[in-house]
């Protein structure tokens, strides 16, 4: 049931996108890979506003990537079995899912630099009540607190890239946006391990 229903989504969703009529563009002249990737990471490095939300991320996920211990919370502090790790694992999706139907009705449109850094405080103190906590529903809870309110941070963050970014250039911050997050991600998964390996979860 769970692949089949990913894969209709996948098929709604591909659906609706070839059913998208994209804007007619000018073709970039002279077009040459290398130095296009070079203005890419110069115009990512030399605005502000694009390289600061990049950075937020990449800093936040490298620092607080706690999803890849779930397995070793779930078995040796929660006492957990399989049932339980699956409502763990599902947690911060269903918080992100909740606050992303919000978000599509009610958009953010005054101070979501107020929002983004106070969704970014709250994410570390979830992850904190996550490291810290010994009952199960608490712990979930944690993981559900955090989805939602990275769910803001990236909306904001996001928006204001694509806000930022004129169109010729708007694909290329796109990739550099995405190489740093998976990044990040990797490397924040990597970061968990080794301190847990280390300290102890």
């Amino acid at each position: 049931v769970p692949y089949l229903s990913a894969f209709a989504l996948m098929a709604v969703a591909a659906g609706l996108m070839f059913a998208l009529k994209a804007p007619a563009q000018e073709p970039v002249k002279d077009a040459q890979a290398i130095r296009m990737i070079v203005e890419g990471l110069r115009f990512v490095w030399g605005n502000k506003i694009v390289l600061g939300a990049i950075s937020l991320d990449l800093v936040v996920v490298l620092l607080a990537g706690a999803v890849a211990l779930l397995p070793v919370f779930a078995r040796d502090i929660l006492h957990a079995g399989p049932s339980e790790m699956g409502v763990l694992r599902s947690a911060m999706g269903v918080g992100a899912a909740s606050v992303a139907l919000w978000l599509a009705v009610n958009p953010l449109r005054q101070r979501v630099g107020a929002w983004m850094f106070g969704a970014t405080i709250v994410f570390g103190l979830a992850t904190i009540v996550f490291g810290l906590s010994q009952w199960m529903w608490l712990t979930a809870f944690a993981l559900a607190v955090a989805g939602g309110v990275d769910m803001i941070s990236v909306y904001v963050r996001q928006t204001l890239i694509q806000l930022n970014t004129p169109d010729p250039m708007r694909g290329r911050v796109a990739a550099v946006s995405f190489v740093f997050i998976s990044a990040s991600n990797e490397l924040g998964d990597f970061e968990a391990g080794l301190m847990a390996r280390i300290f102890g979860p």
